[in-house]
């Protein structure tokens, strides 16, 4: 056990804090224990973490993390061991380090010091590092329809992530791998995260981690306008805590505080992954009255997801999203420009990244919700050629539809790079799902169009890819879509 290292002094204040942080509910079909953060604690398990214990892990907890990283600097990163404690410790690292931030004061209550709203902190995930507990299991379901526009199981009574991360295949590379993005390649595999079953068995780190993946879109900010007159975050079983402490005090109930999903929003991006936010979904609210808010509502969500700053808490803590995702469906494009041009506008606030905006159309022309001359201006495009008919992927009418889209979004310069969306598996969505030896020759026949601003394509959902191996000859679905664009 690795917090042998600690004094006792150290440990004890280790110890409230882990206590603190676990309560085992029985929603859904498993017992499950919450991660610090997730679930608030109950008062009988209070008590003070005094100035002096805080010091004292924080002068070892310094001393352990020299030592642990001196041991993966010559340690073998391609060992699947190491791969995995690597990714542990880096979460443990974000949510001990986020303590130690809210920690300065001379005594305070191990519940008040606990990470909430600030730098992103996470919980490590099984035996090798003693941590905050797992989580592992899925809640109570309700439905929200996806960009697959059929209803996908919504685990809103959840009360805490219930993803743990799951060993992939031999032969995913190696854990230490920072990936380089190219915004232009037309090898790129986007997936969504955060809607369906899976999403409890598969945490977003994990995702991340496999080479396959490039771009991960959180699904979804559903409503734009809700209580207080903020936008309502729902990431299904991904996060099912209560809002953010400063979102509370302004009624602002949709606005959660999700620090496991931000711990493993670090670890994506520190592995050179694009993590962006998705507006809308099937039923989401997503519909503008006016220009003016509109062009309001691209800095409400800059400042609680992006770059600006908040007055009521940021639910991924310090972490700044790449991007975001239009994925309205409610058939009322009024006001898309606006946004998407000021959303664009806000991206100049700061210079220190390059951040990206992306949308999911149907692939019938003109999309109903989504207006041209917006996407035009985008950077992604992902057309979801499946529940759609004739366009769909596989479909007689697929190839003109792509050469048609290719046409539209090229229309008045380079434009976004296309996307082929698609479902993961047979149960993702009801139409459109290419067999694993199918989607090689689907591919070919794209790149033998000669297409120029073909970026790749888009699955719904990531957790659903990495878990589908049937018929993969031993592969996930997620290596079958990315050998098949490679």
């Amino acid at each position: 056990m690795l917090f042998k290292f600690f004094s006792a002094s150290a440990l004890s204040a280790i110890a409230l804090l882990t206590q603190i942080s676990t309560q085992t509910s029985h929603h859904g079909r498993r017992s499950r224990t919450y991660p610090l953060g997730d679930h608030k604690p109950v008062a009988l398990q209070r008590r003070d973490v005094t100035q002096p214990e805080v010091v004292q892990l924080q002068s070892e907890y310094s001393q352990f993390k020299g030592w642990m990283t001196t041991f993966f600097a010559s340690a073998n990163a391609s060992d699947p061991g190491v791969a995995t404690l690597q990714v542990q410790f880096t979460a443990y690292d974000g949510w001990i380090t986020n303590f130690f931030g809210q920690a300065g004061i001379a005594s305070a209550s191990a519940a008040s010091i606990a990470p909430m709203t600030s730098k992103p902190p996470a919980s490590v995930k099984s035996a090798p590092v003693s941590s905050p507990p797992p989580a592992s299991a899925s809640s109570a379901s309700t439905s929200l329809s996806s960009p697959s526009g059929t209803a996908s199981p919504l685990y809103a009574n959840s009360t805490g992530p219930a993803n743990v991360p799951v060993a992939g295949p031999t032969g995913t590379g190696s854990a230490g791998a920072v990936a380089t993005f190219n915004a232009k390649a037309s090898t790129n595999q986007a997936v969504y995260y955060g809607q369906t079953p899976q999403t409890a068995d598969v945490a977003l780190g994990t995702i991340c981690e496999d080479p396959s993946v490039d771009i991960v879109v959180l699904a979804f900010l559903k409503t734009y306008f809700g209580p207080g007159g903020y936008p309502v975050l729902n990431l299904g079983a991904a996060c099912g805590s209560d809002a953010t402490t400063e979102a509370q005090a302004k009624g602002a109930t949709g606005i959660l505080n999700c620090p496991e999903v931000a711990g493993n929003i670090t670890i994506c991006q520190n592995k050179g992954k694009k993590v962006m936010l998705s507006l809308g979904g099937a039923d989401g609210t997503t519909v503008f009255a006016s220009e003016q808010q509109a062009v309001a509502f691209a800095t409400t969500v800059w400042d609680i997801f992006g770059g600006g700053t908040s007055d009521v808490g940021r639910p991924f803590g310090n972490n700044k999203l790449d991007g975001f995702d239009i994925d309205t469906e409610q058939k009322n494009p009024a006001y898309y420009t606006n946004f998407t041009t000021a959303l664009r506008q806000t991206f100049t606030q700061d210079p220190s990244k390059t951040y990206y905006i992306s949308a999911a159309p149907q692939c019938p022309r003109p999309d109903a919700s989504i207006p041209l001359d917006a996407m035009q201006e985008m950077d992604f495009v992902w057309v979801q050629f499946y529940n759609n008919g004739d366009c769909n992927v596989g479909e007689s009418g697929f190839m003109a539809s792509l050469t048609a889209w290719s046409g539209d979004l090229s229309a008045k310069g380079a434009g976004p790079q296309l996307y082929i969306g698609g479902p993961a598996c047979e149960t993702c969505g009801p139409h459109g799902f290419l067999e694993p030896t199918a989607v090689a020759p689907a591919i070919q026949a794209v790149h033998s169009t000669g297409l120029k601003n073909v970026g790749g394509m888009m699955l719904w959902d990531g957790s659903e890819a990495m878990l589908n191996t049937n018929g993969t000859g031993g592969k996930t679905y997620l290596q079958v879509v990315k050998a098949a664009l490679t």
